[in-house]
């Protein structure tokens, strides 16, 4: 039997033990190894072959079975081909170094990895222990088989001990069955033999839902001849299928296609895929990180005759970015493929950053993170991480600035790459600048707290203009009213006094005694009304004026906060009195010198009282919470005094602003005992 033949059929056998047993029976050891060798660009075909030598007991490229391991997408398929112990190791390392290796298949190798190891051994596989235990994990067998695992080397591995800790502190403790897991699989790795394939295995729903071809329709295969007189004629070979099952985009829509493995994806035609398409595999590779792939897809792209610089370029810087980071790696393009200066540089960074050797590489990085001090961190957060392959403590140095001072998206990514350091260098879990984290969370608080802030003014503004259009216009009409009654008023006078006069004269005809009466009691009315309608007036003049002084919700939020900072302060413990001498430092003394008189003076008589130990100054401070030595107190209503208490003086960090507090707690993490 010819490769070709054997590799058509070991891509249609389906991984069932039937299966299986099938193709080991069809192929000898030699047909096997040359087949596999021959099916890099067929993932089921290279899988299948792989377990039939298992099963033969052929022996096969070491490098090249931990090669594939990563890509294996069913566990079946994995566990049968680690049943071999020799090879098992290489093939676990290769599972945790790939990053595109699936979440449950990681787990299943941490475990794996060390069970009966020494973890001085694999501290690959003990970071990314590290690294599960803060992690949420993909499903409750895994979650059991990685808590196991860290319960099992607690004892030998302090900060490992400390995150177990932690993620159980809210759950029971393991049941006898989830701490034997480990030893469980381990035990069913080693005896795997052609039981562990399913009997059955339902058709891929891809090559199910694949069109049917009709006897005049264009064969499938792309040979350009009608199916009937290509692979459907009698006793043709039936390469339709293989074709339909080796070139899925020509079968599946874009999004379809993109909703492939990445392991599939990797492995397709990418010279003959159109424009469009080749980009958007390129970007789901990256997001995967499948490194083989994405080096395959960058070197067709960089072919290809793209139009327009941007176009060209960024796709190329995508895939750089991920490729520097990851040592193990093929050579990245020259960045001299790419037409854009600016992209080139980025480039250049990128790639002086995945191993800086000379000067010119650490000048790169240094023009990267200057330039970052004024421009969002994008780059700079690559350039760190890529910088992490092979200085992890500087890269941690770096990203631990960058969580203090970016904006909190970007500040939580470099909080987890700092984390992410400190688990490969197997440093202590919590990073020793107390509270980045911490930190980070009250930024997102504050910044959704500013917002509802935002929200309610707008809401309280509108509702004020509202209220002072009703106002304005009430003094309009009340205007208007006592308008009208004035006038009217002016006629009843004028007709009293004819009348009144009238009366008076002797020689006049007698004057009606009634409409004498009605006159005065309208005249009295009318300027009672008036009188009423300016004190209305008056009244909506001062609502008026009351209303365009007012600032809303500004006196509620400065209560509840006084409030809460009270609460809080009546709650802390307070220390045993002891006398010190207050010192100022040099920001304190500067700050003092711009506040008002009042509040400086406020400021000095609070610390000589604190100093002191004034049990009534003590009560209204607190200590800040994720530092271990700051303690602010307040001076007045709208400042705080920032303070370190030593063991014989008390140091004056800052006066400053409430508003102002979160935004310079990072200056003071040098002064924090």
């Amino acid at each position: 039997m010819t490769v070709e033949d054997a590799l058509r059929r070991a891509g249609r056998v389906q991984p069932t033990q039937a299966g299986i047993r099938e193709l080991a029976e069809v192929l000898g050891p030699e047909e096997i190894a040359e087949a596999f060798a021959a099916a890099t660009h067929d993932l089921d075909a290279q899988t299948n072959l792989a377990l039939a030598a298992v099963v033969t007991g052929t022996a096969l490229p070491g490098d090249a079975l931990a090669a594939l391991a990563p890509d294996v997408l069913r566990w079946e398929s994995l566990s049968l081909l680690l049943a071999p112990e020799d090879g098992r190791t290489a093939m676990l390392d290769a599972l945790l170094a790939a990053p595109w290796t699936p979440l449950e298949h990681r787990a299943c190798a941490v475990a794996l990895r060390l069970h009966d190891t020494d973890p001085a051994d694999a501290p690959d596989a003990r970071a990314e222990l590290r690294q599960m235990l803060r992690a949420q994990l993909p499903s409750l067998f895994h979650d059991e088989l990685i808590l196991a695992t860290a319960r099992r080397l607690r004892e030998r591995d302090p900060h490992i001990a400390l995150l177990y800790q932690r993620a159980t502190a809210k759950m029971p403790e393991l049941h006898p069955e989830a701490i034997a897991s480990p030893g469980r699989l381990a035990d069913a790795v080693t005896g795997a033999d052609l039981s562990v394939l399913p009997e059955h295995l339902e058709r891929a729903a891809a090559t199910a839902s694949a069109p049917k071809v009709g006897r005049n329709d264009p064969c499938p295969c792309g040979s350009g001849k009608k199916f009937k007189k290509c692979c459907g004629r009698p006793g043709a070979t039936p390469t339709a299928d293989d074709e339909q099952r080796l070139r899925p985009e020509r079968r599946l829509s874009l999004d379809e296609l993109l909703g492939q493995p990445a392991p599939v994806l990797a492995r397709l035609p990418f010279a003959e895929l159109e424009t469009e398409t080749h980009r958007r595999v390129l970007g789901e590779l990256a997001v995967a990180r499948h490194l083989p792939g994405l080096e395959r897809a960058l070197a067709a792209w960089v072919a290809r005759a793209v139009p327009g610089d941007e176009e060209h370029d960024l796709p190329i810087l995508e895939a750089l970015s991920i490729l520097a980071a990851y040592p193990n790696a093929a050579t990245a393009p020259d960045p001299a493929l790419i037409r854009s200066p600016e992209r080139r540089a980025e480039a250049e960074a990128l790639l002086a950053a995945s191993d800086p050797q000379s000067p010119a590489d650490w000048q790169a990085i240094e023009a990267v993170f200057r330039a970052g001090l004024d421009a969002p961190p994008g780059l700079t957060l690559d350039v760190g991480a890529t910088l992490l392959a092979t200085h992890p403590a500087i890269a941690a140095y770096a990203m631990r600035g960058l969580a203090l001072d970016a904006h909190p998206l970007d500040g939580e990514t470099a909080a987890g790459l700092v984390a992410y350091a400190r688990d490969r260098l197997g440093a202590r879990p919590d990073d020793p600048l107390p509270g980045v984290l911490r930190l980070l969370d009250r930024d997102d608080a504050h910044a959704d707290a500013r917002e509802a802030r935002v929200a309610e003014e707008r809401q309280a503004r509108a509702a004020l203009e509202e209220q002072l259009a009703e106002l304005r216009a009430a003094m309009r009409r009340t205007r208007q009213a006592n308008e009208a009654l004035e006038a009217e008023l002016e006629e009843g006078r004028a007709a009293l006094e004819k009348l009144e006069a009238a009366d008076a004269d002797e020689g006049a005809p007698s004057v009606d005694p009634e409409e004498l009466r009605r006159l005065r009691t309208k005249v009295r009315e009318l300027k009672g009304r008036i009188e009423e309608g300016k004190r209305e007036r008056s009244a909506l003049r001062g609502q008026l004026d009351a209303a365009e002084r007012s600032e809303p919700d500004a006196p509620a939020e400065s209560e509840t906060e006084e409030e809460a900072e009270a609460a809080e302060a009546s709650d802390a413990p307070l220390e045993p009195t002891r006398l010190r001498v207050p010192e100022w430092s040099s920001r304190a003394r500067k700050s003092l010198t711009a506040l008002p008189g009042s509040i400086a003076q406020q400021a000095i008589v609070l610390a000589a009282q604190l100093a002191a130990g004034d049990p009534l100054a003590r009560r209204g401070a607190k200590k800040l919470e994720g530092f271990e030595n700051l303690r602010r107190a307040r001076v007045g209503i709208h400042y705080r005094l920032l303070y370190v208490l030593h063991d014989d003086s008390l140091e004056v960090v800052d006066v400053l602003a409430r508003e102002n507090l979160d935004s310079h707690l990072g200056r003071f993490r040098k002064t924090i005992g």
